[in-house]
């Protein structure tokens, strides 16, 4: 692995971050199709039922949710102005089969101001902040708006599943679509910090932007950032 050591100001990495021979040998092949994970239907619904959540938009959804069905659905939930439900939905998928996950998510939902009026406001507005074109916005920019108390956080609601909700809310149906978000949970911030000298800390807005930085540079032909990101979380750990 070759690897660049310029670094800035305050002497994190820059420029392009040579690609790590594991990683390397799986972006020589094709992208795997994003593997299903299956729900617990019940748990769910009542879970977000009673955050006072609408719950119809769920029939529809199938037994086993991967990336592009959860894309889809989130630009339709998106669409109607249903962005408590949109979140709940990539949270189903993010939680995937764990116990805790709806019971996680009904806080996630009511604990902050107003509960669910003013998570979906929180929301609305860091898709805003995240596609708009207004100087000093996009996606590290809502990145630092929900990691910001005094901004848009939202309560039990961390980097790991906020870069999922920026994902799907910036895919426009397509998962694999070159300007998405790509999420930085722990597995694929770990693996990044053995395995190059990317140095990404938790909860850290201009770490998120470095980490963009260096899967942009990465990317090539069908592996966009987030399939890279997609690659990484099941390398090996």
């Amino acid at each position: 692995m070759t690897t660049s050591h310029q670094t800035d100001a305050a002497g994190h990495p820059v420029g392009k971050t040579g690609i790590p021979d594991v990683l390397a040998d799986r972006l020589r092949g094709r992208p795997a199709p994003s593997p299903a994970y299956s729900w617990n239907r019940g748990a769910w619904t009542a879970a977000i039922a009673e955050a006072g959540v609408t719950v119809s938009w769920m029939e529809v959804l199938p037994d086993e949710l991967d990336r592009p069905i959860v894309a889809r659905q989130v630009k339709k939930l998106m669409a109607d102005g249903s962005f408590c439900e949109a979140l709940a939905l990539v949270l189903i998928w993010g939680y995937a089969g764990t116990g805790y996950g709806p019971q996680r998510v009904k806080k996630i939902l009511t604990r902050t101001g107003n509960g669910p009026s003013d998570v979906a406001h929180r929301l609305d507005q860091s898709w805003q902040i995240a596609t708009g074109q207004n100087a000093g916005q996009g996606i590290v920019e809502a990145y630092r708006y929900l990691n910001n108390r005094a901004a848009g956080h939202i309560a039990y609601l961390g980097p790991s599943f906020f870069t999922k909700w920026l994902h799907f809310a910036t895919a426009d149906s397509d998962s694999a679509a070159p300007g998405a978000a790509p999420i930085l949970d722990e597995v694929v911030r770990r693996w990044l910090n053995a395995n190059t000298n990317a140095d990404l800390h938790a909860s850290c807005t201009t770490c998120y932007g470095r980490y963009i930085d260096l899967l942009t540079s990465w990317a090539s032909g069908p592996w966009t950032p987030t399939r890279i990101e997609e690659a990484i979380f099941t390398l090996p750990r």
